[in-house]
């Protein structure tokens, strides 16, 4: 994390900004809940890889207003720029309003996929960070905060880089899974008009009559007449959707959940085929799953009636086609990581572990070797990239954890040959005559057998 506070170093990195094509931006305000809110600080995330906010900038712009309308006529004006905000409405009051272009926001994006499909509790960005992203310890209280004191307390700028972070991992998640589901949900918005209409009962030749008005009739009577047929004609058009209401959301629903359901699948499988470790081909049966949800909700627009037509959409067919292809991926994800396990993962003798965890000195980092490899074995198989990444690292600590498996009060050989024991089994070589007796003298020899291989 970088805090700046000078206008003159403030300045020199809003110019570096400048040739950014993507930045993750968040502010905290202070007396937001007065007539005279001030802006404290701009966040910038320019690497979305960051997941600890090392790399997240933190502009402190409280009472520089020249500073503001520089990051605002650099930044946010630059069409070249993508700004990205969580309910961006908000950021956008202190950060230019209309002159802001290229802006994107997670929360009309989310709320576009619907909590319904996302799963979530809500759609903040807390929320989303912990319940799509895996964030734990998010901290949601200090945004309440005094942004208006100086000096800001650690915690505060804490609070605030992760603000960034969590932002970042939530449009990536986001765009991820409109690129699996595209813009998929069928939406059927009833007008703005309608309770306005839903009164009108207007006699079926009503046009015949304003056609036999006669030239001398008013222009405005003749006007709100024809809105009257259009309303009445609006309102019988209405009244065959709502019949049909339930058969729209039911299949709607049945889309819904099966990408809701197949989502994360196809996640891990993008994650596995990045490295490359999975041998399966399911690109055509998933791309036929999309292209017909997409052929779905394309007809759907035209026609809404067109969804109800079992010959056009078959429900039971749908729901079968993704069950199916929902086993496919998670049996071959399990077994891919399980050949990644077997390729990766350094061998460890459970029963050696609880021999020698009876020897002060080793203790501690027995205890750190079944820990690491009891969080390994817990995963079903990695979910996405981030973690990948996060079992990758749990695997080398382990490997390290075998190698440091020492103590300045145990000779060499016989260090060796607890390695050994611990790790893939230890050959008759290693049994010296120091390492026999040391295991005597601990009342170890006794649980140890010769095995032939």
């Amino acid at each position: 994390m970088f805090y700046l506070t000078q206008a003159h170093e403030i300045q020199a990195f809003i110019t570096e900004l400048a040739s950014c094509h993507i930045l993750w931006l968040d502010t905290e305000v202070a007396d937001y809940d007065t007539r005279f809110p001030k802006l404290s600080l701009i966040q910038v995330l320019a690497k979305s890889h960051d997941l600890t906010g090392d790399s997240v900038y933190i502009l402190d712009v409280f009472n520089q207003p020249d500073v503001v309308t520089y990051f605002i006529t650099q930044i946010m004006a630059n069409a070249k720029i993508e700004k990205v905000f969580h309910n961006s409405n908000f950021d956008l009051k202190y950060l230019g309003g209309i002159e802001a272009n290229n802006v994107t926001c997670t929360l009309k994006i989310a709320r576009n996929i619907s909590r319904k499909c996302l799963g979530t509790s809500d759609l903040k960005l807390k929320t989303l960070a912990r319940e799509l992203c895996n964030f734990t310890q998010v901290d949601a209280d200090e945004g309440r905060s005094d942004w208006g004191r100086r000096p800001l307390s650690q915690k505060q700028l804490n609070y605030a880089k992760m603000d960034t972070v969590y932002l970042a991992q939530v449009h990536l998640y986001l765009n991820s899974w409109l690129e699996s589901n595209g813009q998929l949900t069928l939406q059927y918005e009833m007008p703005d008009d309608l309770d306005k209409s839903h009164n009108l009962n207007l006699p079926i030749e009503t046009e015949k009559f304003v056609n036999q008005l006669s030239d001398s009739t008013p222009k405005s009577l003749r006007e709100k007449c024809q809105r009257l047929i259009n309303l009445s004609q609006r309102k019988n058009d209405l009244k065959n959707y709502a019949q049909q209401l339930d058969g729209f959301t039911s299949r709607q629903e049945k889309i819904t959940n099966a990408i809701r359901e197949i989502q994360p699948l196809i996640i891990a499988l993008k994650a596995f085929r990045q490295r490359g470790i999975i041998n399966f081909e399911l690109n055509q049966k998933v791309d036929k799953l999309l292209n017909f949800i997409t052929y779905t909700e394309e007809n759907f627009q035209k026609d809404p009636k067109w969804i109800l037509d079992n010959n056009n959409f078959n429900g039971k067919t749908f729901t079968s086609g993704v069950e199916n292809l929902r086993n496919i991926l998670r049996q071959n994800l399990c077994q891919a990581w399980k050949n990644y396990l077997a390729q990766h993962l350094p061998s460890t003798n459970k029963e050696m572990l609880e021999i020698f965890a009876a020897l002060e000195s080793l203790r501690q980092i027995i205890q750190k070797i079944r820990l690491l490899d009891r969080q390994i074995q817990e995963v079903e198989f990695p979910k996405n990239s981030e973690d990948f990444d996060r079992v990758d690292k749990l695997i080398e600590q382990l490997r390290q954890a075998l190698e440091n498996l020492s103590s300045d009060k145990i000779p060499e050989d016989v260090q060796k040959f607890l390695k050994a024991a611990v790790h893939e089994g230890a050959t008759i070589d290693l049994l010296t005559p120091e390492v026999k007796e040391w295991l005597i003298q601990y009342k170890l020899a006794n649980s140890l057998r010769i095995r032939l291989t």
